[in-house]
């Protein structure tokens, strides 16, 4: 009977050493498919800052455009205001 129980036993421990390392299998492919989606995110994160930066000296050079044409249109009004003769009354 000890015979049969030794073989139980080893078998049994045999079938818990084995759910044990599908189980590790399973936690490193997990772990390892969590690193991979973390680089990707992190990837991506670095694109949208540089498309941030982009944007961003973008808009500053369109608003850099946009004040030095109100300054070119208020100066070139101001030479037609002292261009302009005053009128003279017909008196």
């Amino acid at each position: 009977m000890s015979t049969i129980n030794a073989i139980a036993a080893g078998a049994y421990a045999q079938q818990q050493a084995s759910q044990e390392s599908q189980a590790r299998i399973q936690d490193a492919r997990v772990a390892n498919t969590i690193v991979e989606k973390s680089e990707s995110l992190k990837q991506e994160s670095s694109v949208l800052v540089e498309i941030s930066r982009a944007a961003r000296v973008l808009a500053q050079q369109k608003l850099a455009d946009a004040r030095q044409g109100d300054s070119q249109q208020d100066a070139d009004l101001q030479d037609a205001v002292v261009e302009r003769k005053p009128e003279r009354s017909p008196l």
